[in-house]
């Protein structure tokens, strides 16, 4: 299971879901500021949220990789 933590973009929580479930064979939920994800590797994933951030005009927003997490930032 890939965790995607947006407690600093709490806003984009809705539309980050939908882009996933449109775009992932996998499984999705949502719980408090986090979007868990099964069926999907770490690789991938970061790269559909970015394709996310690109396509929401989210400029300068980034994705932090760890190995069991995903975050995405705003700019500084």
């Amino acid at each position: 299971m890939q965790v995607v933590e947006m407690k600093k973009v709490h806003a984009e929580i809705g539309p980050a879901s939908e882009f996933l479930k449109a775009h992932i064979k996998g499984s999705l939920r949502v719980k408090g500021s986090q979007i868990l994800v099964e069926g999907v590797e770490h690789h991938e994933l970061k790269l559909l949220l970015h394709k996310f951030l690109y396509h929401r005009g989210l400029d300068g927003y980034k994705v932090h990789s760890r190995p069991d997490i995903l975050e995405i930032v705003p700019p500084d």
